[in-house]
């Protein structure tokens, strides 16, 4: 399995799996870096195996999508293999509207480089997401079509 992240930037990269935290679970500030925010970006898992995906045919390589909960320091930005630098959240069903015309790009965008194979994620990452700053002792929960995903413990 891969995780993903694609970037409006241009700076994709592929997270290590030991560098996913896990949801539910207590999140250590770490003591390097300062001013640390968060945000969500939305995560798809790949369903079947696929390689150059049209267009038309993304849709039908996912069958759940969740959120993504990413922590960034705006000074000595951590790397991507430190432990919880990303944390997914619990999936769900993709809706009746499907995917969106974004997320279909996504998945199109990495088939054409790579195979994509089951259990794969692929994150969308916005430079244009709402930071939130990181507080110890928060309790941080996020919601996806109106059903929590996301609950993390800042310690």
């Amino acid at each position: 399995m891969k995780t993903i992240i694609l970037t409006d930037t241009g700076n994709n990269r592929v997270i290590a799996d030991s560098a996913l935290g896990r949801n539910h679970h207590p999140w250590f500030l770490p003591d390097f870096g300062r001013d640390w925010t968060w945000h969500c970006a939305p995560a798809l898992r790949i369903s079947r195996l696929g390689k150059g995906v049209r267009p038309e045919f993304a849709g039908r390589y996912v069958e759940e999508h969740t959120l993504a909960w990413i922590p960034e320091a705006t000074e000595n930005p951590a790397p991507d293999f430190m432990d919880g630098a990303v944390i997914l959240g619990d999936w769900i069903p993709v809706g009746p509207g499907g995917l969106t015309p974004e997320e279909s790009d996504a998945i199109v965008k990495v088939a054409r480089f790579s195979t994509i194979k089951q259990g794969d994620v692929i994150i969308i990452d916005s430079a244009d997401s709402l930071r939130y700053p990181v507080n110890i002792n928060e309790k941080i929960q996020v919601e996806l079509e109106g059903r929590q995903v996301i609950e993390v413990s800042i310690k």
